[in-house]
Order: structure tokens, then sequence, then C-alpha cells
């Protein structure tokens, strides 16, 4: 079951800081429908990994496997990635 303050926090994804299994969607134009879910959270770099929605699920995409990406890359702006989903606990 998710806290209240998660859910608080998951209304403004512009000020929402990336927590493991967080599912978040790439802005950018050039990526149609490209997810990624958080994986490791480190001060200076987070590790993602692409993902694909199996029903109710979120599963890792064929041959996907951890890459790093810089917070300031969660901002829901172009050239980043804007929140989509609290990770399920």
């Amino acid at each position: 079951m998710t806290t209240p303050a998660r859910l608080a926090t998951a209304s403004s994804p512009a000020a929402r800081r990336p927590q493991v299994g967080d599912i978040w969607r790439e802005v950018d134009p050039r990526f149609e429908d490209r997810f990624i879910r958080v994986e490791t959270v480190e001060r200076q770099k987070i590790g993602i990994r692409t993902v694909v929605r199996d029903g109710p699920r979120w599963i890792a995409g064929a041959r996907s496997r951890i890459g790093p990406a810089s917070p300031d890359r969660f901002s829901g702006k172009r050239g980043g990635y804007a929140f989509v989903e609290i990770a399920p606990c």
C-alpha cells in the first residue's frame, strides 16, 4: 500500500524525486511510447531500465539492461522524463 506522503508528491511531477520502482515516460518525441523504471537511486546518477506494459504490470523490455541517467532529466521537460506511475509496494 502506498503512503499518503508519496501520493502527495505524485501530484506535482516536476517536483517529484525518482524513487526505486517508479515508472517514467520519455518526453522526447523521437522516442514514441518509451517508458522506463527506476532501478537504483544514487546522488549523482539514477539507474533506469526500459519497460513495457503487460496487462496490469510493467515488465523489462526485450534486451533491456540497466543504464545511467542524470537526476536532472527527471523534470518532465523535453529531453527528460515525465512521471507516470508510483512504484508498486
